[in-house]
């Protein structure tokens, strides 16, 4: 679940499991926090999906709303 958190060293192991599962189909994996979310933790998170095997990662960004 999103909102539960997870050690580094079980996000690694999940995420080895997901792409040696799938690793017949090269899979992109989409990162994606609120605005509250420190930059370093994201930037944590790609290097732990790197290590993982991840080799293709974006980011999901929010379009900021329109003010009047």
């Amino acid at each position: 679940a999103p909102d539960i958190p997870i050690s580094e060293r079980d996000l690694l192991s999940k995420v080895r499991a997901e792409m040696d599962r799938t690793s017949a189909h090269p899979r992109q994996v989409l990162v994606k926090g609120d605005q509250d979310v420190d930059y370093g933790k994201v930037m944590q998170a790609m290097v732990l999906l790197q290590k993982a095997g991840v080799t293709e990662m974006g980011l999901i960004t929010k379009q900021p709303e329109k003010t009047a």
